[in-house]
C-alpha cells in the first residue's frame, strides 16, 4: 500500500439477490465506519463466502491518469 491510499473498516450489512439487478449478480452492502458525511454505504458485487456481519477492510488506491474501471493489467 502506498502513502496515497486510504484504508477504511466496515462490515457487510446486507446481501441482495441477483434477480434485483439487470446483470443478475448478487450484491453486498458495506457500511463503512467513519465515512460520514460522505455516503457511508457501498454496494459491490458479491463474492462467494461473504456473510452478513462479516468485518471488512476497504482500501482506496489512486489509479494512473487515464486508467478506468475497465483497465486491467
Amino acid at each position: 500500500m502506498n502513502d496515497e491510499s486510504l484504508k477504511l473498516a466496515g462490515n457487510i450489512t446486507d446481501i441482495s439477490r441477483g434477480g434485483l439487478y439487470e446483470d443478475h449478480q448478487d450484491r453486498v452492502t458495506l457500511y463503512v465506519e467513519g465515512a460520514e458525511p460522505l455516503y457511508a454505504e457501498l454496494r459491490l458485487p458479491n463474492r462467494p463466502g461473504w456473510t452478513v456481519g462479516q468485518r471488512v477492510v476497504l482500501v482506496i488506491v489512486p489509479t494512473p491518469s487515464g486508467a478506468g474501471m475497465d483497465a486491467r493489467p
